[in-house]
Formats: C-alpha cells, sequence, structure tokens
C-alpha cells in the first residue's frame, strides 16, 4: 500500500516538475509611473525587461549570473 502511494506521488511531482521548467515566465511585473514605463519577465533561466523610460526604450534579456538584474527587480517588486 505505502509503495503504492509513493509511486503515484512520484509521478505527480515528476509532472509538476516538467510544467515548472517548461513554463517560460514565472514572475511577470510591470510598473508606469510619469516618464517611466517598464515591465520585467522572470523565468528559470533569464530575466527579461522592456519599458520606455524618458523617451529611451529599453529591451534587454540577461541570465541571472548578470548582477544589474537585481537592481531591476528591486525596484519593480519593492517600490
Amino acid at each position: 500500500m505505502n509503495a503504492k502511494i509513493a509511486v503515484v506521488l512520484s509521478l505527480i511531482a515528476c509532472v509538476i516538475n516538467c510544467v515548472g521548467l517548461a513554463i517560460p515566465y514565472w514572475l511577470v511585473a510591470s510598473k508606469d509611473e510619469a516618464g517611466l514605463s517598464i515591465s520585467v519577465n522572470s523565468g528559470i533561466w533569464l530575466v527579461c525587461y522592456h519599458g520606455v523610460i524618458y523617451g529611451l526604450q529599453v529591451d534587454k534579456c540577461n541570465s541571472y549570473d548578470d548582477p544589474k538584474i537585481l537592481t531591476v527587480r528591486k525596484y519593480i517588486l519593492f517600490s
């Protein structure tokens, strides 16, 4: 009986794990203020941010080993 429960739970965990890896973005956030419009798409492998900052178009994607993405995520999430 316990072995059957373990197998079923392992199969469910495997399916959830595959879905988690297949989803392109886990977090999507955006902020609009005067002169500033930015959105951040954060996934398991990289972060992309798109926006207009005082008339300047910004479209960039970085991997998680780039230290610049931490400041963008702090601005979007905590302000």
